[in-house]
């Protein structure tokens, strides 16, 4: 389960007006990361797009895209020097200040995402996420069930996508038939 916070760090927020920010409701703390309190102040419909799926108050839950087997390994991290890799990351990082997610600011990583045309066999990067270390495993379950914490990132998962108990077993269900599906073809 996700720990309750009183502050939820905005995501982008970098580019936003200060006095915008500011009149909407957020705070900023010293290191140039912008926050929200949980209080009745707060203009969450203003702040929309600068807040983390978690907070937002509407969403469509998100089916998360496995890495299909056949493309394991096949990661910008692996595929650059390592001195590009860092480039990028550090960017998409601090760009986004906080986990895109539930908006942590610490222990952030950088998180791939891609497209699979499944006509073309073509896998597209489509661009790239900052997310915390544990909402960056709900991304990665494979991995997950690896060392043992499926449970965990798939609790977590349902939890920032708002899935009931009574929708989890489906949920899990489209998850893993996406993945089998293209798991079957060779990107």
């Amino acid at each position: 389960m996700l720990a309750r916070t009183e502050r939820i760090g905005l995501v982008g927020a970098y580019g936003a007006s200060r006095s915008f920010l500011e009149r909407s409701g957020a705070r900023r703390a010293a290191s140039d990361w912008w926050y929200i309190e949980r209080k009745p102040a707060v203009d969450l419909v203003a702040l929309d797009r600068f807040l983390p799926r978690l907070a937002k108050r509407s969403l469509v839950p998100e089916l998360v895209d496995l890495i299909p087997e056949t493309s394991w390994c096949a990661s910008l991290a692996n595929m650059l020097t390592s001195s590009s890799w860092r480039v990028l990351r550090d960017v998409t990082i601090a760009r986004a200040v906080s986990c895109q997610d539930c908006g942590a600011a610490t222990r952030l990583e950088c998180h791939e995402t891609w497209t699979y045309d499944i006509s073309s066999g073509l896998q597209r990067l489509m661009g790239m996420m900052a997310l915390c270390s544990d909402c960056h495993e709900t991304r990665h379950l494979g991995y997950a069930t690896v060392r043992n914490r499926f449970d965990v990132a798939f609790r977590r998962l349902v939890t920032i996508n708002r899935i009931g108990s009574a929708e989890e077993a489906d949920y899990r269900r489209a998850i893993h038939d996406k993945y089998e599906l293209r798991s079957q073809i060779d990107w």
